[in-house]
């Protein structure tokens, strides 16, 4: 079985981790030549993500929070349902599973659950949600022209984005904002067009989508500065 096993590798500044086994992760610090290795004894590694600092790894009924300056002693705590996605940021992770959408610390704490009438955890991805330290974005799967941003302290819904003309097949926050005031949403639609708009409305300005592309494939935020990089076919 674990001949099978398709590795997945992870890389974030000079850190990589590959999971070798369905119980096994293998770290490497390429800067300083250092290994280490995680095991998870009691199930096989179900999700796991890499990035700000921190890995997290999610297991059928339990979540590991590691510091990149401490492989030894993670946060963990207590799942109820299987995970399908992890997504970091600066200050805290998101992860979905059969129940919905929920915000941690890095620390282990729930902040928030974000939640609307029709959101389905089977349609969310890499693609159809963001997450930046003060907002969570969903694509909505009934209406996949509307992005419905929310909270993350709270988990309580923002003022509503204006609908993008065409259906929208990947979304991303801004990283590097002073507030969710300078936070900016930039997707692409199924024409493969890249637009910016501004998650909240600003003073004295008309509330706009810009388009900034044609035919780009991929989209993502630098997260030491306010810029965008997109991959054109």
């Amino acid at each position: 079985a674990i001949a099978q096993l398709v590795q997945r590798h992870l890389e974030w500044n000079h850190f990589e981790v590959t999971l070798t086994s369905p119980k096994e992760v293998h770290v490497q610090d390429v800067s300083e030549g250092v290994y280490e290795t995680l095991e998870f004894p009691r199930e096989r590694v179900v999700e796991m993500s890499l990035a700000y600092g921190h890995f997290v790894v999610a297991t059928a009924t339990q979540c590991f929070i590691y510091s990149v300056t401490n492989w030894n002693t993670p946060h963990i705590f207590d799942m109820s349902a299987a995970v399908s996605l992890i997504m970091l940021c600066e200050k805290h992770f998101l992860m979905v599973d059969t129940n919905g959408v929920g915000i941690y610390s890095y620390e282990g704490r729930p902040i928030s659950s974000p939640r609307f009438q029709g959101l389905r955890a089977e349609f969310l991805n890499v693609n159809t949600m963001a997450l930046s330290n003060d907002c969570v974005a969903i694509l909505d799967a009934s209406d996949r022209k509307k992005v419905r941003c929310f909270d993350t302290q709270a988990g309580r819904p923002m003022q509503e984005l204006p609908p993008a003309k065409l259906d929208i097949v990947q979304l991303a926050l801004s990283q590097h904002a002073r507030g969710v005031s300078e936070r900016r949403l930039a997707y692409i639609d199924r024409n493969r067009d890249l637009y910016l708009c501004a998650v909240m409305p600003q003073p004295g300005m008309a509330r706009r989508q810009f388009k900034l592309q044609t035919q780009v494939d991929t989209i993502a935020w630098n997260d030491r500065s306010e810029e965008h990089t997109s991959e054109l076919q």
